[in-house]
């Protein structure tokens, strides 16, 4: 038998600005265990992996690849905010293959994740606009190591791709995501800006309580998630 929402316990891997963040969210009682650089995965460790419902990694590209040999031993259904990283068809393969339901994200926010779906509206009605000019804006903390943000560059996924992205690092900015749509008489400018790390840490403990155990093996991501929930509530609404 499974356990029940209440019993679930999870794995933290990643102990940085939002893995310490998920920490706090969950609360000591719903720790299996907890895994950083500091901490590494050791071959006694894989029952502790087998045995939890569910990973929260929220690693650099690089630390990823060095746990993802154990996740996939493991057989553990993940949450994983890694960004930087292209997801090749090898991984979408071996989950499917191991029956592993994974869900990744560049962005575990709720508002950004709105963000992206108007900017999917833009993009699927740039003659409506006049077709536009598009410029996006970034701003992390100096200490983020990817440059555009895993958010930035999926923002103009949305937007067709091919557009000005502008990078800032400044303090310890938990993110500013801002875009300028410039249309022949007139513009639209959107901005999105997290004012604390809490925040997606909350977006990923929720993927892992109420989307995971629900999905099929494979390769999930949030933002594909969310929009299909916020396009099925537009249809339902009176």
């Amino acid at each position: 038998m499974s356990p029940s929402p209440q019993e679930r316990k999870y794995v933290v891997i990643g102990k940085g600005k939002t893995g310490s963040a998920v920490l706090q969210t969950l609360g000591s009682s719903r720790l299996a265990g907890v895994f950083s650089r500091t901490s590494p995965i050791q071959d006694s460790d894989l029952a502790t992996l087998k045995n939890a419902s569910a990973a929260i990694v929220f690693v650099p590209a690089e630390g990823l690849r060095a746990v993802l040999p154990a996740l996939l031993e493991a057989k553990i259904p993940t949450v994983c905010g890694t960004t930087g990283l292209v997801w090749d068809s090898g991984l979408r393969e071996e989950l499917l293959e191991k029956n592993i339901p994974w869900i990744v994200g560049s962005n575990f926010s709720p508002g950004m994740n709105l963000f992206f779906l108007i900017a999917k509206l833009i993009d699927q009605n740039r003659a409506f606009l006049g077709s536009p000019d598009l410029k996006i804006r970034e701003l992390h903390h100096t200490q983020k190591k990817d440059s555009p943000s895993g958010t930035a560059l999926k923002l103009n996924q949305f937007l067709g791709g091919g557009n000005v992205i502008q990078s800032e690092r400044e303090g310890d900015h938990p993110g500013l995501h801002e875009l300028k749509v410039h249309c022949p008489h007139e513009s639209l400018t959107i901005v999105h800006e997290a004012q604390d790390r809490r925040l997606f840490a909350q977006g990923a403990v929720y993927a892992a309580e109420k989307l995971l155990p629900n999905l099929a093996p494979g390769l999930h991501e949030f933002e594909t998630l969310l929009q299909q929930s916020l396009i099925h509530q537009l249809k339902e609404a009176p």
